[in-house]
C-alpha cells in the first residue's frame, strides 16, 4: 500500500488583513488550495495511492465552511481514495464535525469539544487516528482517557495481524527550537514500547523529519502552508515552502519513504519573541 501524508494545510477561504504578526504572515500567504492540488496531482502522476492522511490544522480557525470546502477540494483531487484524518491545534472539532463529517448541528453540539478519535481498518493496514487536539493550545494535551484509548486501540489493531499506524497531530520530540513537544510524550512512548505499532506519523512542526521513538518508525511531514525558521535574534521567520511525503507499506511495515519539499525562497514575514514566549503553530 502507498500512503500519501500531508499536514497542516492552515486552510481559511479569507484571510483578513493583519497589522502585525502572526495574522500579518498570513495575509502574504498564497491559497493553501493551490499548493495542496500541486502536490496530490504530482503525488497521484508519480505512483498508486491508496490512501490519504491528514495530521491536523486542515485549517486556521475552523469554520464549518471552510472544512466543506476543503474537504470538497481534497475530495475532487483524490476520487474516492480514503482521507483520514486528525485534528490539530488550529481545528475546532465542533466545525469539522458538520463541515467535514456532515453530523448534524445538534449532534455536534452533543459531542462539543470532545476527542475525535477512531479506527479505521484498511486492506493492508489499522490507522489509529488519536486526537491530541485543543483548539488555542499550541502543545496539545492527552489526558488519562485518551492515553487508556490509544493503548487499548492500537493493542486491538494489531489483533487483525495488518500493519498498525498511529497518526496524531502533536509531535513527540524536540525538533525545533520553541515548538515543544506534547507534555504527555513520555506517557506515549510507554505505551508505543508496549504496543509496538509499525509506525506514528504527525504534523504541527512544518518540517519532516525521519527517525524513530520508543523504537517505533516515526515520521513528521512537511506543512502545505509555511515553514517557520529560527532567527538568531530570538524569533522566527515564515517562509513559503510546502511539501508532503508518501510511504509504501509491506507486510512488516513501512519500507519506503518519500518526501518532496517545496522551498520558495519568499518571506511571508519575521515576528520576535521574548524569552518567556514560543512559536505560535
Amino acid at each position: 500500500m502507498n500512503f500519501l501524508h500531508i499536514s497542516d494545510i492552515h486552510y481559511r477561504s479569507f484571510y483578513p488583513g493583519g497589522v502585525s504578526g502572526y495574522e500579518k504572515m498570513l495575509t502574504q500567504m498564497k491559497d493553501p488550495l493551490i499548493f495542496l492540488r500541486e502536490c496530490v496531482l504530482e503525488a497521484l502522476r508519480e505512483q498508486p495511492i491508496d490512501a490519504v492522511l491528514v495530521t491536523g490544522d486542515l485549517t486556521e480557525d475552523g469554520s464549518v465552511e471552510d472544512y466543506r470546502t476543503l474537504r470538497g477540494a481534497l475530495r475532487d483531487l483524490v476520487g474516492e481514495r480514503p482521507v483520514i484524518i486528525t485534528p490539530g491545534n488550529h481545528d475546532s472539532k465542533k466545525n469539522l464535525r458538520i463541515g467535514w463529517l456532515e453530523m448534524s448541528k445538534e449532534e455536534a453540539e452533543r459531542a462539543g469539544a470532545s476527542p475525535y478519535h477512531f479506527v479505521e481498518e484498511l486492506e493492508g493496514a489499522v490507522i489509529v487516528s488519536f486526537d491530541s487536539s485543543v483548539q488555542g493550545c499550541p502543545d496539545g494535551c492527552a489526558d488519562e482517557s485518551a492515553l487508556v484509548w490509544m493503548r487499548e486501540n492500537l493493542l486491538e489493531a494489531k489483533k487483525t495481524g495488518k500493519p498498525v499506524i498511529l497518526m496524531t497531530h502533536h509531535q513527540l520530540i524536540d525538533q525545533l527550537p520553541g515548538v515543544p513537544p506534547i507534555p504527555q510524550k513520555k506517557q506515549i512512548m510507554e505505551i508505543l514500547r508496549e504496543t509496538r505499532p509499525a509506525a506514528v506519523i504527525c504534523g504541527h512542526t512544518h518540517h519532516h523529519y525521519v527517525g524513530r521513538v520508543a523504537q517505533v518508525p516515526y515520521y513528521i511531514a512537511d506543512s502545505m502552508s509555511f515553514r517557520g525558521e529560527e532567527l538568531e535574534a530570538g524569533g522566527v521567520s515564515f517562509e513559503e515552502g510546502y511539501g508532503y511525503s508518501v510511504y509504501h507499506l509491506g507486510r512488516n511495515g513501512i519500507d519506503q519513504c518519500k518526501t518532496k519539499v517545496n522551498l520558495t525562497g519568499r518571506c511571508l514575514g519575521e515576528i520576535y519573541f521574548s524569552p518567556s514566549q514560543a512559536l505560535k503553530k
